[in-house]
C-alpha cells in the first residue's frame, strides 16, 4: 500500500513536516501529518495516526524516512 506525501515544510527546530495519504487495498483512505526528526532519525506521529492499523503506521514511518532522505536530510536509508 503506497503512501504519498505532500505539503512539506521545516519548522524552527529543523524537523520536516509532511501531510500523508494512504489508500488501502479495499479503498479506505487515511490521511494525517508525519514529522521527521533527522538528528534522531525518527518519525513522530500524532496519537490519532498511531491508532490506525499497525501495517499503515509502519508504512507511514518507512515512507516518511524515505521522503525525508529525498528532501535533503542527509540520512542513510539503507539501515
Amino acid at each position: 500500500m503506497p503512501v504519498s506525501f505532500s505539503g512539506e515544510y521545516r519548522d524552527a527546530a529543523g524537523y520536516l513536516h509532511a501531510r500523508f495519504a494512504v489508500v488501502t487495498g479495499d479503498g479506505k483512505r487515511y490521511m494525517g501529518e508525519a514529522i521527521y526528526d533527522g538528528k534522531l532519525e525518527r518519525t513522530i506521529l500524532d496519537d490519532d495516526v498511531l491508532r490506525l492499523p499497525r501495517d499503515i503506521v509502519i508504512e507511514v514511518k518507512r515512507g516518511m524516512k524515505e521522503f525525508a532522505a529525498k528532501n535533503g536530510t542527509g540520512i542513510d536509508t539503507s539501515k
